[in-house]
């Protein structure tokens, strides 16, 4: 059979190259559940600031003459920094590789040339390319802005940790949201006893309505500011969010759950947003973690987060180096070359709005 890919047409030109990465870029940066989970800042600089103030909650005393009056209240400034690190891949594919790619993608292909002005006058390998591609690196953002940890090592007897030394490097670059977490002083938790259990099967085995009662009791730790925050969400496994949908069927409560279109999806609890991380953080967690070397429990398998977007921000350096796409063809070799590069850093601003379950 006849290759579905005409080789001669494997290499971007200069333009193409110039509108993929541009699309590329524009769309990461515009994505729809990237923005629901996180306050995105392009533009950050190495070891810039992040000014933390504290809320003055008594200010105002009586004034009764021409004099001016204070309190002798002051904003207690903190400091955290950004620090994007380089993240980038290439991958090698063979024509029977990129074939069956080709296939896999197409949909998305006819998709984009749909939906995007930028695919007029290009070839359907560049719209492949930005699919792919964008596909790609949604997936290793998320992983590392949730699961990144600068120290991961492999599980032991006795501790928690990777499956397999060799896929430190997709966790390794910068320190995500949950390891942030566990080192937060001054956070609030609460327990979710399941996840201490021996086995996978009683891990996940959890109780009718245990999501609605966790939530509850996390909701229930939170300061004012962050239950008064219409921005706070509740961030949740994907056990626990089916397991708090077959709560609202059972309670005749009307089911109404949003599927963004990278497949997350976000319901209401008390009228904040409740987001399902399975997409993101179960499939890897699972995929790679174990609670022992053993591997007969996962690692805390079960979490909640109730925080504000703003509260964990994501950021990259300026937009014009966010994103660098690569594609061309070799000869020699028969393969096909496609990279992108990206800048990327998470910061946990402030523990104390901020609630875990785990």
């Amino acid at each position: 059979m006849a290759s579905i890919i005409n080789t001669s047409g494997l290499i971007l030109n200069p333009e193409e190259v110039r509108l993929v990465s541009e699309f590329v870029m524009a769309n990461f940066l515009e994505m729809p559940d990237l923005n629901l989970l996180h306050n995105v800042n392009s533009g950050v600089a190495i070891k810039e600031q992040i000014i933390i103030a504290n809320a003055l909650r008594l200010s105002g005393i009586a004034s009764t003459s021409c004099a001016r009056v204070s309190s002798g209240g002051q904003a207690t400034l903190t400091q955290k920094y950004w620090e994007p690190k380089d993240i980038a891949d290439t991958f090698i594919n063979c024509q029977k590789d990129l074939d069956k790619l080709f296939k896999a993608y197409y949909g998305q292909v006819k998709a984009y040339r749909a939906l995007y002005d930028f695919t007029e006058g290009v070839s359907d390998f560049a719209v492949f390319v930005s699919a792919w591609v964008l596909d790609s690196m949604r997936k290793a953002v998320l992983r590392y802005a949730w699961l990144g940890d600068t120290t991961v090592s492999t599980a032991t007897g006795g501790a928690a940790g990777l499956l397999s030394a060799g896929n430190a490097q997709f966790y390794n670059v910068i320190t995500g949201v949950w390891k942030q977490v566990f080192g937060a002083v001054g956070l609030p938790l609460v327990a979710i006893s399941e996840n201490a259990l021996a086995t996978k099967a009683l891990q996940t085995t959890l109780a009718a309505d245990r999501a609605m009662t966790l939530m509850e009791a996390v909701v229930g730790k939170a300061n004012a500011t962050l239950r008064g925050d219409k921005t706070a969400k509740i961030y949740l496994t994907g056990r626990l969010f089916q397991n708090y949908k077959n709560s609202l069927r059972k309670a005749g409560t009307a089911l109404d759950v949003t599927v963004l279109e990278n497949g997350i999806a976000v319901t209401k609890y008390d009228g904040y947003d409740v987001i399902n991380t399975e997409t993101f953080v179960d499939v890897n967690l699972e995929a790679d973690f174990a609670a022992t070397n053993a591997n007969n429990a996962y690692y805390l398998p079960n979490r909640i987060l109730f925080t504000s977007p703003n509260n964990i921000p994501l950021g990259t350096l300026e937009e014009a180096s966010m994103s660098n796409i690569e594609s061309f063809w070799d000869q020699v070799s028969r393969q096909n070359y496609s990279a992108y590069g990206f800048t990327l850093d998470t910061v946990l601003i402030d523990p104390s709005v901020a609630v875990a379950a785990y």
